[in-house]
């Protein structure tokens, strides 16, 4: 059985609802844990199937703790479930998107490969553009688009959580989200842990979907043409602390290490130029830089 687990917080009703009439036709039980969403009432009476399983939380504690109410749900009800989908409320997945993960998980059982996670390519409509899977060779990390690669599954080393589709003995063999990161690095946490139960990581590049990543989006040439995602104060918290927090605390090769490192010293400059200069976000920042020093986690105080 499939089910899937959808976090929600002040969705847009409209995009919501198209995911849930997607889902409704291809997996069992749907989730849906809202995380004290202000139109909790209004969307919350558009859905109504005996397949939707709604759990209103009183209190926002982040995306890894909403995830684990609803894993820990279907843990609970012992042979309910095989597989897990996760959605942020702003993903809508294709119509084939359920049977391709399906077929794709038979095709790795018939090699042996029992646990693994798996993972959407989508089309971020933000950017305007598609994703590359993050693939880490002897001395690096590359990035590889489905286009033009010819292959159904590329092997990877990074999922985002969206559109994810994972064995539910995974979790019960590795453990659940970790909750104190609260949002930012949930999934890379995840796939870093992953990777040191030797769990394969694949990209499914027929599993395809309609994500946004970021509030918006800034082009800019820095050795090359990139796309950053553009976040509040708040959001870039948590990226730059918990990144700092996975670079000083958890368990990863030195690659993963420099990787993260980059990435964050990247993400820091770009988003100050962007920005230009902000007493306010330089203030976050450096409250970021010091929790993260600290291992401070969860929401933050304040």
């Amino acid at each position: 059985m499939i089910s899937s687990i959808t976090v929600t917080y002040n969705p847009n009703i409209k995009i919501l609802i198209n995911q849930i009439q997607v889902l409704l036709l291809c997996v069992d039980i749907i989730l849906i844990i809202d995380n004290q969403s202000d139109n909790f009432l209004e969307f919350s009476k558009s859905l109504n199937s005996e397949k939707i399983r709604i759990i209103s939380l009183n209190e926002n504690k982040g995306i890894a703790y909403a995830q684990n109410i609803g894993l820990k749900s279907l843990i609970n009800q012992s042979n309910e479930t095989d597989y897990v989908l996760f959605f942020d409320h702003d993903s809508i997945p294709d119509n084939k998107f359920v049977a391709s993960m399906v077929n794709e998980s038979i095709k790795l059982k018939n090699q042996g490969i029992n646990l693994f996670l798996l993972g959407a390519s989508y089309f971020d409509n933000i950017s305007n553009s598609s994703n590359k899977f993050l693939v880490k060779n002897k001395f690096r990390f590359k990035k590889v688009e489905c286009q033009g690669s010819n292959l159904d599954l590329i092997k990877c080393n990074f999922l985002i959580s969206s559109g994810s589709f994972i064995p539910i003995e995974v979790f019960k063999k590795i453990g659940l989200f970790r909750e104190d990161f609260f949002i930012d690095h949930v999934d890379t946490e995840f796939c870093i842990r992953a990777e040191n139960f030797n769990i394969p990581i694949y990209g499914n590049c027929s599993a395809l979907m309609i994500h946004s990543l970021g509030d918006s989006s800034f082009k800019i040439w820095f050795g090359k043409k990139i796309s950053v995602p553009l976040n509040s104060n708040l959001r870039n918290y948590y990226m730059i602390r918990n990144s700092i927090k996975l670079i000083l605390y958890e368990k990863m090769d030195i690659l993963w290490r420099i990787y993260i490192f980059k990435r964050s010293i990247t993400y820091i400059i770009l988003s100050i130029i962007i920005f230009k200069f902000s007493f306010a976000r330089i203030k976050m920042i450096l409250f970021a830089i010091k929790d993260g020093f600290f291992n401070i986690g969860g929401k933050i105080k304040n």
